[in-house]
């Protein structure tokens, strides 16, 4: 039996949060999954290889999580906001979920990412890392 090196959140929500400083659009994801990108925007059809999704949110309430399709990219399971030509840095204090899904079913992969549920646990995971 291997070692676990995933968090909690990572670990039984498939999901890892981040909160955006202000000095960077690179998010750093430390699944035992590799991330597979083919695209961010969901009218292509290469966004079905996509093995995650990426939700963000100015206030990272319950409800306040959109799936963000805007230019982005992977190298290294490191997501990348915007392009080389154009980098995006968000605004400090901007969340970002990286929802992992599965192309075969399973836990994630049966239906679509659910913003509600992923802010929930964030924000409880949060507040209670805060505490």
């Amino acid at each position: 039996m291997g070692l676990i090196t995933e968090t909690n959140q990572q670990y039984y929500q498939g999901a890892q949060q981040f909160i955006a400083d202000g000095a960077s659009g690179s998010f750093p994801t430390t699944f035992d999954t590799n991330l597979i990108l083919g695209s961010f925007d969901p009218t292509d059809v290469d966004y079905a290889l996509n093995n995650f999704k990426l939700f963000t949110s100015d206030t990272g309430l319950p409800g306040d999580f959109l799936e963000y399709i805007t230019d982005y990219s992977v190298l290294n399971n490191t997501i990348t906001l915007g392009t080389t030509a154009v980098p995006v840095v968000p605004a400090v204090g901007t969340y970002f979920v990286v929802q992992l899904k599965s192309l075969d079913g399973g836990n994630y992969g049966n239906g679509d990412a659910l913003p509600l549920r992923i802010t929930m646990e964030a924000t409880s995971t949060l507040n209670s890392q805060t505490l």
